[in-house]
């Protein structure tokens, strides 16, 4: 006997009570998680730079004066300390607002709205590439397209309008994915978005403690940010940069330079960072290690919630479309 859309649908409100209680209970083991984490990632990004400036580049570090190596020190603490404490916060920080896709509708409209029309309506206006807002992912300014609106203002009027209404749905659905914590898809999406952003803070952590390293000429600074950016961010450098052996959050590079000649051989040079990872962090730290455990074993009961409220979800929608149907079906 099919069970009512009532019996149903008072099963979906049971699961949802579970999986808020789930999203507590995840919400609790990421604080512990990170709390260990972030007093690791603070011992070994100092570690690291450690041993950047006395075992790897003990000589450019030696060039600096008193001060400088005092200074450089206190900026390695500096960035050390902000990134445990804000670690420790990342599972509680609201998603903001306005995303950088959004940010760049936004713009985009407010640009198209203001450019300057000529008399004709069959004018076609084309902006330069270097007025255009940047990317945020964008490599080079040269990267951004040119755009050609043709067509009379109204037509320009509408684009804007549309890019806008794009950058405010896409804010509304942020928003609906971020808020319901009985509901298992929005949970995940949540988890993702944690560990995205845990991701991101270790990026850019290794990227600022580089930065000042290469600012003391400690990391060679012919090395481009770009190279940097592409090791930091890829667990294999590509093209003509080779991953080698390294210490643990040191990433250690053999980059390919040009060739003198066609018939010399390409000169190479080895190149050291730092990158913190959070697979070596926790394999270094037991501690941080058995918590991610936990976190791994508690979201197999996270996805087994997922599985069965789709299944709930399915059954309700059917029930109401079985409803639906009888309602408006009459014999001749």
């Amino acid at each position: 006997m099919a069970r009512s859309i009532q019996q149903i649908k008072q099963d979906l409100e049971t699961l949802q009570k579970t999986v808020a209680e789930a999203a507590t209970e995840l919400q609790q083991l990421y604080n512990d998680y990170l709390q260990v984490l972030s007093q690791s990632v603070k011992q070994q990004l100092v570690l690291a730079s450690y041993q950047l400036c006395t075992q790897i580049y003990p000589e450019s570090f030696l060039k600096l004066s008193f001060k400088q190596r005092q200074q450089l020190q206190e900026k390695i603490r500096e960035i050390s300390q902000e990134v445990a404490e804000f670690l420790q916060q990342l599972n509680n920080i609201e998603q903001n607002e306005s995303s950088p896709e959004q940010t760049e509708l936004n713009l985009l409209a407010e640009m198209i709205r203001n450019l300057p029309l000529g008399e004709s309506s069959n004018q076609e206006i084309a902006t330069d590439k270097n007025q255009l807002p940047a990317l945020e992912n964008s490599d080079e300014a040269e990267s951004q397209p040119e755009i050609i609106i043709a067509g009379d203002p109204s037509n320009i009027q509408e684009l804007a309008e549309h890019l806008e209404n794009i950058a405010a749905e896409k804010l509304e659905s942020d928003k609906l994915q971020e808020i319901n914590f009985s509901n298992p898809e929005h949970l995940v999406l949540w988890q993702r978005r944690v560990e995205k952003n845990l991701k991101q803070t270790l990026d850019d952590t290794s990227r600022k403690v580089n930065k000042s390293l290469q600012d003391n000429n400690i990391i060679p600074s012919r090395l481009p940010t770009k190279v940097i950016d592409m090791a930091i961010q890829a667990n294999e450098v590509t093209g003509n940069g080779h991953k080698v052996n390294s210490l643990p959050n040191i990433l250690n590079l053999v980059i390919e330079t040009e060739k003198e000649s066609k018939s010399s051989n390409p000169k190479v040079a080895q190149i050291s960072l730092l990158r913190l990872r959070l697979s070596e962090i926790e394999f270094t730290d037991p501690s941080a290690s058995l918590q991610r455990n936990k976190i791994r074993n508690f979201s197999q009961k996270i996805e087994q919630l997922r599985q069965q409220y789709r299944a709930k979800e399915r059954e309700y929608a059917i029930a109401e479309a079985e409803a639906a149907w009888r309602a408006g079906w009459y014999e001749n």
